[in-house]
């Protein structure tokens, strides 16, 4: 997992939409598979990890015969503006 750092994903099953906070700024993107990511994120053993460079979410999971597990790569499509000033309503 080069260049990637640990991300918690908001995801939005019904809207395809996983909110990532990233440097401190709320992004939003479309995902493709909501179910299979959803799927992934209830199966992962570690911490999912954003990568800048492919703009991919991965999500390692359990894998029979394979220690490490599998990671399983979803290409993230941003579609909304950093919003820097956002802030959490309780």
């Amino acid at each position: 997992m080069d260049s990637s750092y640990p991300v918690l994903p908001l995801l939005d099953f019904n809207r395809a939409v996983i909110e990532l906070c990233l440097n401190k700024t709320w992004r939003s993107f479309h995902v493709a598979d909501p179910r299979a990511v959803k799927r992934a994120l209830e199966n992962s053993v570690g911490r999912p990890c954003w990568n800048e460079t492919n703009k991919s979410l991965l999500v390692r999971t359990p894998e029979h015969g394979n220690s490490t597990g599998c990671t399983h790569s979803f290409s993230l499509i941003e579609f909304s503006e950093a919003r820097q000033d956002a802030k959490v309503v309780r």
